[in-house]
């Protein structure tokens, strides 16, 4: 019984703090950092899928980018696309660090992968 009522406590308790984590996630104006610790908290939690785990991966691929931990960026863009893979523009952001790194062939496919066909002559 005990445990049952900690468990009701700790979810009444985390709700809300989730929903302000989602929201700092969300917010492009948030202090960077804070943004991230958001967005960490979110994905750590479980809660967030499709839309919202890719926009938390995407803020973390850029504050690797920012760290210069190309690798990690790569991974976390690439997460975000597998998130929300109708969102090109995560695609476009590893391209980026790709370029980046100097893996210009890789930079090259995510860029053709990002534009759609009918601007490539398909």
């Amino acid at each position: 019984m005990l445990r049952v009522l900690f468990v009701s406590v700790l979810l009444t308790i985390t709700g809300p703090a989730l929903a302000d984590d989602l929201e700092t996630c969300r917010d492009p104006q948030a202090d960077s950092k804070l943004r991230l610790t958001a967005c960490e908290a979110l994905m750590t939690s479980g809660k967030p899928t499709g839309k919202e785990l890719a926009m938390a991966l995407s803020v973390r691929g850029n504050a690797l980018a920012a760290k210069r931990d190309l690798d990690g960026a790569i991974v976390a863009f690439g997460a975000a696309h597998d998130a929300d893979p109708d969102n090109v523009s995560y695609l476009n952001s590893r391209g980026i660090v790709y370029e980046r790194k100097g893996d210009d062939d890789h930079a090259m496919a995510d860029y053709n992968l990002a534009t759609p066909s009918s601007l490539r002559g398909a």
